[in-house]
């Protein structure tokens, strides 16, 4: 299971974006120094009441995306990232920030 997801994660932008920006939604649930990590299909409560080891145990869909500065972040805010389509290949995925919008 843990290896389908990885791959849909790694083929599935790269063959939907055809050189345009990708999106992923979700919420933010670690900020580091330069970088945010997002996790789609979670609730606040869960990040609230989970490590965030025991958040991405769980095979959630994640990326950790390079943002610069993460002051204008919190953990728990909605977040619609885009991003060109290049991923590295890892768990949780990682990509550079084309654009970012703030949903709540």
């Amino acid at each position: 299971m843990r290896l389908l997801l990885f791959l849909l994660l790694i083929f599935l932008p790269l063959v939907s974006s055809c050189g345009s920006e990708v999106y992923f939604e979700g919420r933010i649930v670690q900020i580091n120094d330069d970088s945010i990590l997002v996790i789609n299909n979670i609730s606040e409560e869960d990040i609230k009441s989970n490590s965030v080891q025991e958040i991405l145990d769980k095979n959630h869909e994640a990326f950790e995306f390079k943002v610069g500065k993460t002051s204008s972040f919190e953990v728990g805010m909605k977040v619609k990232v885009g991003y060109n389509g290049n991923v590295d290949t890892s768990y949780p995925a990682q990509a550079g920030v084309e654009s970012i919008k703030i949903i709540k």
